[in-house]
């Protein structure tokens, strides 16, 4: 394109030379192959394994890309004499600047803040999964990725029921529309649930407690954050502190026993 923009602003007619044609040509082939890029799993990939998406490099290439056509038509009209139109052209192209620095702003910011958002996520203990209304993963914290042993490409865009919540605890299979997550998620509502199992990688179960709110915007239900620990730790002391209680509890039986004999 700025080949061809810059052939009109010089005055050049009739066809094109063979290297332009080459070279629209392999614009087409770079456009197609951006088009694709980045894939679903590149953005899966937590941001120490890829390369930060808004890069000076990268807003450099956009801004020479944006500005090389104004550009070239400011040196055209500043050429041409024309006092009215050097001016319109040298405000178009401050325009144009100040448009693609605001841009860079923008995108800077927005990189910052969702760094910062993914900090936060990982930072917590707890296992942090954001669904949408149909069960399928929207993102992963550091925390639940641990816990089911499993990498954030391998959850993004596929139902979590299937992946780690697809038994009851008795081991009997749990239908995705009788899951008690499914119902909450599905009927927009806040709940907290008990005495669920989640699956790791590998096939060994864990116990949770699971907490669900839903994801509400411009009033429309978009689906739920669920978040959920796990309990495997406190329900061994649990058991301990019952036997310990049951054994003191048979001693003082046995000693009043034979305190009476």
């Amino acid at each position: 394109d700025v080949v061809r923009d810059a052939d009109m602003i010089g005055g050049t007619s009739g066809p094109s030379t063979s290297w332009t044609g080459v070279v629209r040509l392999a614009a087409l082939f770079v456009l197609a192959a951006a088009s694709t890029t980045p894939s679903a799993a590149e953005i899966a990939t937590p941001d120490g394994q890829r390369d930060s998406g808004a890069t000076s490099a990268r807003l450099s290439v956009l801004a020479v890309g944006v500005l090389t056509v104004p550009a070239l038509i400011v040196v055209r009209q500043w050429n041409s004499g024309d006092t009215a139109a050097q001016l319109l052209a040298l405000a178009a192209l401050a325009i144009i600047i100040l448009a693609v620095w605001r841009l860079a702003i923008l995108v800077t910011e927005l990189e910052r803040q969702r760094r910062l958002t993914e900090l936060v996520l990982d930072s917590t203990v707890e296992g942090i999964v954001g669904l949408d209304t149909n069960g399928l993963v929207l993102f992963a914290n550091l925390a639940a990725r641990r816990m089911l042993r499993t990498r954030e490409a391998d959850l993004l865009g596929r139902r979590f029921h299937d992946i780690a919540h697809h038994e009851a605890p008795d081991g009997t299979p749990l239908d995705f529309s009788d899951c008690p997550v499914t119902v909450l998620v599905q009927e927009g509502r806040e709940g907290y649930v008990t005495d669920q199992v989640y699956m790791r990688r590998g096939g060994d179960h864990f116990p949770v407690e699971i907490f669900i709110a839903p994801l509400v915007t411009d009033g429309q239900l978009v689906g739920a954050v669920q978040s959920f620990r796990d309990v495997s730790e406190r329900m061994a002391i649990q058991r301990l502190q019952q036997q310990f209680v049951s054994a003191v509890s048979h001693e003082l039986r046995t000693q009043i026993g034979r305190a009476h004999v």
